[in-house]
């Protein structure tokens, strides 16, 4: 059976009716696209129903310590578990020295701060600009950061995660590595990592339904050689 529902981004007072309704259609996984404080209160009352689903995807939106906090009477019981697409995780600082290296600079200058995935993603872009940007000398143009940007063709921002082809546009991460909440914190799941932290050997889906084009230079009459 598929369940599909919608819920107002604001939330609801009262998340019986959605519980009820994934219980009575016997729903074994569920992907949560919204606010994952939302989720840690549908969690609550799957919980309290005595009803388990074989895994639950809140996305790696919550692959964060509020998350935990706002799950903490059901993550014990249900099965969260996030993608994290081939970055490294943030639990991962004694095996990974990039991400010792980032727990030092929250350290340093940001102390008391809490990482998450974004702060992995941002510090990744922050280094391919800087990177980019120190390729360009005293030609420094908006024009010549993207060019070299998309020369690289296996980034990994300096080791916090796998690979990425930047000279590919379609290119699909290759490797991929799950986490699992629990009521220790974050943990890695048992997904069977064959090259290091991550898994390698699965073959991307690729998405074959007509979903719209994105918007271009060429719809508002530019192109590349505008940016200058």
């Amino acid at each position: 059976m598929t369940y599909s529902e919608l819920y107002p981004a604001s939330g609801v007072s009262d998340w019986t009716p959605y519980a009820q309704a994934i219980k009575n259609k016997n729903v074994k996984g569920l992907v949560f696209y919204g606010d994952f404080r939302q989720l840690g209160k549908l969690e609550d009352v799957l919980s309290g129903m005595n009803y388990k689903l074989d895994w639950i995807d809140p996305t790696n939106n919550a692959y964060n310590p509020q998350f935990l906090q706002a799950a903490a009477q059901s993550v014990g019981v249900q099965n969260n578990v996030v993608d994290l697409t081939g970055a490294v995780p943030i639990e991962a600082s004694v095996s990974s020295p990039a991400m010792k290296q980032l727990h030092d600079l929250v350290e340093k200058y940001a102390p008391g701060a809490e990482l998450a995935l974004g702060s992995v993603r941002a510090l990744s872009s922050w280094l391919l600009f800087a990177k980019a940007a120190g390729s360009c000398g005293d030609q420094l143009t908006r024009r010549c950061v993207l060019d070299a940007a998309a020369k690289q063709t296996a980034w990994t921002g300096g080791g916090l995660h796998t690979a990425r082809d930047l000279s590919n546009k379609d290119a699909a991460p290759d490797c991929f590595n799950v986490m699992q909440a629990t009521t220790a914190g974050w943990k890695q799941a048992d997904f069977k990592p064959d090259r290091g932290l991550f898994r390698c050997d699965v073959t991307p889906y690729r998405y074959t339904a007509e979903y719209g084009t994105a918007t271009t230079l060429a719809d508002v009459g530019k192109s590349l050689n505008d940016v200058k």
